[in-house]
């Protein structure tokens, strides 16, 4: 009798992570600020006032969006989402971020 062994090699596959949308960037920061409402004890603004997007660099990096909240803070969240889903907060009231040309 003849044995065939079949040997099956699982090369490995790059996964590629997913661009993350201005909508699913305002649904992150919802989300997060209804888990809660003062995150390290930091009174958070509870609507969305404006969001803004910064491209990534020279490496084709997918950015990320500053969130603005009313009255007051702003979350950070990454454009890719192999990142964790907040990358930075704060409870300062800024009006706008300047753009670097």
């Amino acid at each position: 009798m003849i044995l065939i062994v079949v040997t099956v090699f699982i090369l490995p596959v790059p996964a590629e992570a997913g661009l993350v949308t201005e909508i699913d960037a305002i649904n992150v920061a919802n989300s997060w600020l209804a888990m809660n409402e003062t995150p390290m004890e930091e009174i958070m603004g509870k609507t969305i006032r404006e969001i803004q997007h910064f491209q990534g660099g020279k490496y084709g990096v997918p950015g990320y969006y500053v969130v603005f909240l009313n009255p007051s803070g702003l979350v950070v969240v990454p454009a890719d989402d192999a990142f964790e889903p907040i990358l930075a907060f704060s409870s300062d009231k800024l009006t706008h971020i300047k753009k670097q040309k």
